[in-house]
């Protein structure tokens, strides 16, 4: 069974834990050191110490309740001899709880990029072990003969989605694991095993029901996909609503049939200066994406994230130079129920120019296909991204490319920014109204200062959507909105020159990708529901 496979790699990971973290502690003052062994570096010695002993609790814990059972598993556990004793479970809860809240506010107090890996491995370690407890005590390993079935699913449903809250967390926040042998890619396999043993679970609970009818039976899985566009035929797409959209003013070029020689040759005879945006219209026909496994279809989507339990971290608020801007980590499910499908309704509802009056929700800037890879299966890195550009050294050379997600409703905006590489930007599902300035104009588009700081000379002070007139009024999210929430536009010599101001201008449709070249600005907005995939590389 799936379940005992699922065990046996979180005692193995319990067990790697307690016996490393073992080792550490034999020699604390290495973990002062820059070249501690095992990615421990300036954690302090309690804090490894009391982790150590939680996870060697756990292994001893697991080895009683189920290898000492006797029982295989397709017998059903007894619960009294799987739950450790209440207070002892209390207390290794709360130990494990208060070294993930130490291990948290190292990821408050400084960027992600200052974290040491001492930080990010205690914080990941923490969240297997926490997994590996919850997995001993949920239904999936214990179970009561005699309740309902509709309870019996319920209860394994809450549970699971506890699970996979537990490891996501340390995907997002932590960036995964710097340990290789519990990384990121070791986190989805036991997420994998998690949900095949969510379907075991569910099937038995049904035969051993088998008087009773189900009245409900969850659908998740990886292992139902498959590449027949026929699979999905029937299930609804995204709504295609605009509420309004904009003018194109001055389009960018469309190209198909570019060689990556070409664009190499382009990239490397054509000064810096004078490269210009480019959109190709057939580097993304192919995609799986785009055909037998349709990102068009939330089904589609809500089957590729376990039944939309895989957490996202979502940016509410019409853009992050707002005050009122905020993030949350939420499930992929409750993400398209509370901003894709209402935010569509409100649209509809809505006469054009009330449009802007919503709570806007984005999943921006996030590295969704690492976090999960049968995402990633079903798109290709551009050829074109392989093209070597102009190197700023030569000691520089050809990165690999960095991939984004870009998913929301209508009216999700990027404000007017540069990005410090080569991009290319694919539009999966919807379109999208994106406008370009060359670096020539930063002057005139006013890059802001530094914020509590950090470093924003990246984005424009110059609203597009503002001056355009396209967003006049904050989401209505609350009656607190002070004035100073309100995006200030521009007056006088600032607004005329900036309306005078050359631009380039497109609306981008399924399949198409645009080229944007290295230090120039851009506004992005979502004129329907969107996902767009970004690649950038150096």
């Amino acid at each position: 069974m799936v379940i005992s496979t699922l065990l046996e790699e979180c005692l193995t990971a319990s067990s790697a834990i307690a016996s490393e973290l073992l080792a550490a502690c034999a020699e604390p003052s290495l973990l002062s050191s820059q070249d501690c062994p095992l990615e421990l570096s300036g954690c302090p010695f309690p804090v490894v110490r009391l982790l150590q002993r939680q996870a060697a609790l756990i292994v001893t814990i697991h080895n009683a309740a189920v290898l000492g059972s006797g029982l295989a598993f397709s017998d059903n556990l007894d619960v009294t001899r799987v739950r450790v004793e209440h207070e002892q479970q209390m207390l290794l809860q709360r130990r494990l709880t208060d070294i993930l809240e130490i291990a948290t506010a190292e990821f408050y107090a400084r960027p992600f990029s200052a974290v040491l890996d001492g930080w990010r491995r205690v914080y990941a370690d923490t969240r297997i072990l926490m997994f590996h407890v919850r997995l001993l005590n949920s239904p999936l390993v214990t179970s009561r003969r005699d309740s309902n079935m509709d309870e019996a699913i319920n209860d394994v449903e809450k549970t699971v989605d506890a699970l996979v809250e537990t490891l996501d967390m340390a995907i997002i926040v932590a960036g995964g694991n710097p340990v290789k042998a519990r990384n990121k890619k070791w986190m989805n396999w036991v997420l994998r095993l998690l949900e095949d043993a969510t379907q075991e679970a569910i099937g038995a609970r049904e035969n051993a029901n088998s008087d009773e009818r189900p009245t409900k039976k969850m659908r998740t899985g990886i292992n139902d996909s498959n590449d027949d566009e026929g699979t999905w035929a029937d299930y609804p797409m995204f709504c295609s609503h605009e509420a309004f959209t904009p003018p194109v003013v001055n389009p960018i070029p469309r190209l198909s049939d570019y060689s990556v020689g070409a664009f190499e040759s382009y990239l490397t005879t054509t000064s810096p200066e004078d490269l210009a945006p480019a959109i190709f219209t057939d580097l993304a026909n192919y995609w799986p994406a785009m055909t037998s496994r349709p990102w068009s279809k939330p089904a589609y989507l809500l089957q590729s994230t376990f039944g939309g339990r895989r957490l996202v971290p979502v940016e509410i608020g019409r853009s992050y130079i707002d005050a009122n801007w905020t993030q949350k980590i939420l499930p992929f499910r409750t993400f398209l129920s509370e901003f894709i499908q209402n935010t569509s309704e409100s649209l509809r509802s809505k006469p054009l120019g009330q449009s802007s009056i919503y709570r806007r929700g984005y999943l921006a800037q996030h590295d969704l296909l690492a976090q999960i890879p049968s995402l990633r299966a079903d798109v290709a890195i551009p050829d074109l991204c392989w093209a070597e550009p102009p190197l700023a050294s030569p000691a520089s050379a050809h990165s690999d490319p960095r991939l984004n997600a870009w998913f929301g409703p209508a009216g999700t905006i990027t404000p007017l920014h540069t990005d410090s590489t080569h991009n290319i930007l694919v539009q999966v599902v919807g379109r999208k109204y994106v406008r370009l300035y060359h670096p020539k104009y930063s002057n005139v588009l006013r890059p802001r200062p530094p914020e509590n700081g950090i470093d924003m000379s990246n984005t424009a002070s110059v609203d597009v959507g503002v001056e355009e007139g396209w967003d006049t009024e904050l989401e209505a999210e609350s009656d607190e909105n002070t004035e100073q929430d309100h995006a200030q536009s521009l007056h006088g010599e600032p607004k005329v020159a900036f309306h005078e101001t050359e631009y380039w201008d497109c609306i981008l449709g399924p399949g198409d990708s645009l080229y944007i070249p290295y230090g120039w600005w851009h506004y992005v907005r979502s004129l329907s529901t969107s996902f767009s995939v970004s690649f950038w590389w150096a």
